[in-house]
């Protein structure tokens, strides 16, 4: 088995990266159950809190704060651009922490280019270069699409296209340029999927995850307007976005957690203006959250497209996390999935990622979905087992 994606299946929860995360990541669980010995990167029991993570202090407050678990991390001592201690053993599961499975073509060279400060996420790296033999930061010969080309071809490929570029896209305040677009030619040549394509006709077989919509994160509804004028009915909050005029706040704009917000909700002031990397415009001038409501026709365009031309199983994580989000998902061993947040089941403390538990449930659906395809007989887990005790 090899695995191709982003921060959902390398198993990142409560923002970060670290060993016991790793295990309950859904591909780890799927291979287990498909009798799979899916060599991951592990951060070794040394240094199992990899990256990092945060915790969420839950005392009720008006905003949301975290603590950050800093103690028997991953990272190379003195390191000025936050190297991690390499990883030097076979991997199977090749998928990479805040990475856009969509830029897979871009090297080295292009983000040690890009003028500072950047929309486009950079985070990956680390991870990504943990994987590598040492590299210079403007390495023009590396990138993700010929480090997977480097592997063997695998009996068995997990496919996912990531939802990191549409949530990085909006985490910023609405970047279209992370956003996908229709190409000229076939589909199936589309930078993210050649692999799968390639890989394909050299006789594997697999699944395809598509795009949920992000904009049902609670990420994203940490922060209303509704929730502020509760508490503060004189606090004022105007919106200068990238497009429309300079306005009134209204129910409908997504805003962003910040310090701004934060303030507000603090009662630390009660007159703010939100610029365009602190808020998600919605009025009749422009709506800003479109582009990810909208990420139907790139799973239907492209997903879907590429895996039934190459006979692969499809994991449609946009009808399950809309299914999730409604309160209306009971697992098959008899488990009400809550999305609530912070005190449900499903997201993990950042508000994003899933749990184990809710990684459990995807793994799962992707059972199902191998199944389906190919006749198999793959047992189910019983997801019980991975809620926290």
């Amino acid at each position: 088995m090899l695995v191709v994606g982003g921060s959902l299946a390398a198993g990142v929860q409560n923002g970060g990266l670290y060993r016991e995360a790793q295990l309950t990541a859904y591909p780890n669980l799927l291979a287990n159950q498909m009798g799979i010995n899916l060599k991951q990167p592990l951060f070794d029991t040394a240094h199992y809190n990899g990256s990092g993570y945060k915790i969420l202090i839950r005392d009720n407050g008006l905003t949301f704060r975290y603590t950050q678990v800093t103690n028997h991390l991953a990272y190379v001592p003195d390191s000025r651009d936050s190297a991690l201690i390499k990883y030097t053993e076979g991997v199977d599961n090749l998928a990479l922490p805040f990475f856009n499975p969509r830029s897979a073509w871009k090297d080295f060279n292009y983000y040690a280019s890009l003028n500072l400060p950047s929309t486009e996420s950079q985070n990956f790296i680390p991870f990504f270069k943990r994987l590598l033999p040492d590299v210079e930061a403007n390495d023009g010969n590396t990138n993700y699409l010929s480090y997977l080309r480097s592997q063997i071809t695998p009996d068995f490929l997990v496919f996912d296209v990531g939802m990191d570029g549409h949530l990085r896209s909006a985490l910023v305040g609405g970047d279209p340029s992370q956003l996908p677009a229709p190409e000229e030619g076939d589909r199936a040549d589309k930078s993210e999927f050649a692999f799968l394509s390639e890989t394909a006709r050299k006789g594997s077989k697999g699944i395809a995850v598509n795009i949920p919509d992000v904009m049902d994160l609670p990420y994203f509804k940490l922060y209303t307007l509704k929730r502020l004028q509760s508490l503060c009915p004189e606090c004022k909050l105007t919106v200068k976005a990238a497009c429309g005029p300079v306005r009134p706040a209204n129910q409908n704009d997504v805003l962003l957690p910040g310090e701004k917000i934060e303030s507000l909700f603090s009662g630390k002031s009660d007159n703010e203006v939100l610029g365009e990397r602190e808020v998600l415009s919605v009025d009749e001038n422009c709506d800003e959250t479109i582009g990810y409501r909208q990420v139907s026709w790139y799973n239907e365009y492209y997903v879907k497209y590429i895996a039934e031309k190459n006979n692969f199983a499809l994991l449609d994580l946009y009808s399950l996390y809309k299914k999730i989000n409604s309160g209306d998902y009971i697992t098959d061993d008899g488990v009400l999935v809550d999305p609530t947040f912070p005190n449900g089941n499903f997201y993990s403390d950042d508000a994003i990622h899933p749990t184990g538990f809710g990684q459990a449930v995807i793994a799962n659906e992707c059972i199902k979905a191998v199944n389906a395809r190919y006749g198999s007989k793959i047992p189910l887990l019983t997801t019980a087992s991975y809620l926290k005790k």
